[in-house]
């Protein structure tokens, strides 16, 4: 798991194939441990953003999906990124 400085930086999507997650018919790779990743929903006040699911800089309590963070949008950070997700088109397999 890339955490505490294990590896240093961020890694490639896939790198870890055992940690995947079925989400429908979809798999979903490396959703903890490798950057923040910001979230739409606020904190209570409704000022700042929330990050969720540690990196590769802090210790591994903090490397789950359900651990949350929040900071002021305009903050950047080696270790905070964003998820791209898109629906892929379906393909007939004959």
């Amino acid at each position: 798991m890339n955490f505490k400085k294990y590896i240093g930086s961020t890694t490639p999507i896939g790198l870890y194939p055992d940690g995947a997650a079925s989400v429908g018919d979809h798999r979903v790779y490396d959703l903890c441990g490798n950057v923040w990743e910001w979230c739409l929903d606020h904190d209570h006040h409704g000022r700042d953003r929330v990050l969720r699911g540690g990196s590769w800089y802090d210790s591994a309590g903090y490397c789950r999906a359900a651990y949350r963070f929040w900071d002021l949008p305009s903050i950047r950070s080696h270790d905070f990124g964003f998820r791209v997700v898109f629906d892929a088109p379906q393909v007939n397999k004959k």
